[in-house]
C-alpha cells in the first residue's frame, strides 16, 4: 500500500486520497455594531485552523481547500464588510490549506472560534471600546 501511495503522489493524486475537506460557503451579517463572518466547511467536525495576528491584519490558515473562483468571490464579499479593508485568499491545494488574510481597520477587536455540526469557523469583529480611565 505504501508503494502505491508513493507512486500516486508522483502522479499528483495524493491530494485526492488525503483531502481535508473544502470551504463550502462564507456568509456575513451585521447587527448591533458587530460584524459576524461564518466560514462553512464540509463535515461535522471542528475545523482545524491557525491564527496569526498583527496590528491590522488577521491571517487564518485552515486545513481546507477552496476553488480559485470561489476564493475571488469570497475575497470581494469580505472586502465589502464594515471592518475589513481588504481580504485575500492563498489556496495551497497540495497542502490542503487555504490562508485567509484579513486587513482590518485599526481599533477593531476580534473573537474567533469554531463550531461543529455543521463545521464552521466564526469571526466576530467590532469597534474597540475605549478604555475608561480610573479617576485619580
Amino acid at each position: 500500500m505504501r508503494v502505491l501511495l508513493i507512486f500516486l503522489s508522483f502522479l499528483g493524486f495524493c491530494s485526492v486520497l488525503y483531502s481535508a475537506g473544502n470551504i463550502s460557503n462564507i456568509r456575513t451579517s451585521f447587527n448591533n455594531g458587530k460584524q459576524r463572518i461564518v466560514i462553512d466547511t464540509d463535515g461535522n467536525k471542528e475545523p482545524a485552523y491557525y491564527i496569526r495576528k498583527g496590528k491590522e491584519v488577521i491571517d487564518i490558515t485552515m486545513e481546507k481547500t477552496i476553488s480559485i473562483d470561489k476564493a475571488k468571490t469570497f475575497a470581494e464579499l469580505l472586502g465589502n464588510t464594515n471592518f475589513i479593508k481588504k481580504a485575500s485568499f492563498i489556496v495551497l491545494p497540495e497542502e490542503n490549506e487555504t490562508i485567509i488574510s484579513l486587513n482590518i481597520n485599526d481599533k477593531t477587536s476580534d473573537d474567533i472560534f469554531s463550531l461543529t455540526k455543521p463545521s464552521r469557523l466564526v469571526i466576530d469583529l467590532e469597534k474597540t471600546k475605549p478604555v475608561k480611565e480610573e479617576p485619580k
